[in-house]
C-alpha cells in the first residue's frame, strides 16, 4: 500500500466519522422525541400507543448504542493507521538521513585518506626518506615490503584518528542499513 493510499484511507475514516457523528446525534433526537411521545400516550392513558412508542425509543437506543461502539472502534483504527504511517514517514526521513551520512563518511574517508597519504609524504621527506622515481627502482624487495609496513601504519593511526572524530551510531538498524547500502555500493 502507497503511503497516499494510507493516508486517503486515514481521510475517509474521518469522514466516516463524521457521519456516524450526525447520525448520532440524530438518534439522540429521535430518542427524546419517542420518550416524550411515550410519556405523553401514559398521561393520555392510552397504554397501546405507548407501548408501540416504548418500542421505537428500545430500538432507537439500541441502534445508537451499536453506532457509538462503531464509531468508537472506527476511531481507533483511524488512530492506528495514523500512527503507523507516521512511523513509516519517520523510518522513511531515518533512512534519507542515513544515506546521506554515509556518503559525508565516505568523503570524509577519502580526504582523511589523501592527507594521511599527505602527511606521509611529508614526513618522509623529513627525515630524508624522500621516494624519486631512480631511487624506487634501486629498492630491494625488502624495502618494498618497509614501506608497505609503513603505509598500513599510517593508515591504522589516520583509521584511528577517524574513529575518534566520527562517532560511532548508536542504533543497531541505522548501522545494518549502512551496511546495505555499502554493499549495495561493493555490487
Amino acid at each position: 500500500m502507497r503511503d497516499d493510499d494510507v493516508w486517503d484511507a486515514i481521510f475517509t475514516l474521518r469522514l466516516i466519522e463524521k457521519r456516524i457523528k450526525r447520525t448520532l446525534s440524530r438518534a439522540k433526537s429521535e430518542e427524546k422525541a419517542a420518550y416524550k411521545k411515550i410519556v405523553d400516550s401514559i398521561l393520555n392513558n392510552d397504554r397501546e400507543s405507548a407501548r408501540h412508542y416504548a418500542r421505537q425509543y428500545l430500538k432507537i437506543r439500541k441502534k445508537r448504542r451499536m453506532l457509538e461502539n462503531y464509531l468508537s472502534k472506527l476511531s481507533l483504527t483511524r488512530i492506528d493507521l495514523e500512527t503507523a504511517a507516521a512511523a513509516k514517514d519517520l523510518h522513511d526521513a531515518l533512512k534519507a538521513m542515513v544515506k546521506a551520512i554515509s556518503k559525508i563518511k565516505r568523503s570524509i574517508n577519502e580526504i582523511d585518506f589523501i592527507n594521511n597519504v599527505e602527511r606521509a609524504r611529508d614526513i618522509l621527506d623529513e627525515i630524508g626518506l624522500a621516494i624519486d622515481q631512480e631511487v624506487s627502482e634501486r629498492v630491494s624487495i625488502d624495502e618494498e615490503e618497509r614501506i608497505d609496513d609503513l603505509l598500513n601504519k599510517i593508515e591504522s593511526v589516520a583509521a584511528e584518528e577517524l574513529r575518534k572524530e566520527i562517532p560511532e551510531i548508536p542504533d543497531e538498524s541505522i548501522e545494518k542499513e549502512v551496511k546495505e547500502i555499502e554493499e549495495e555500493k561493493e555490487e
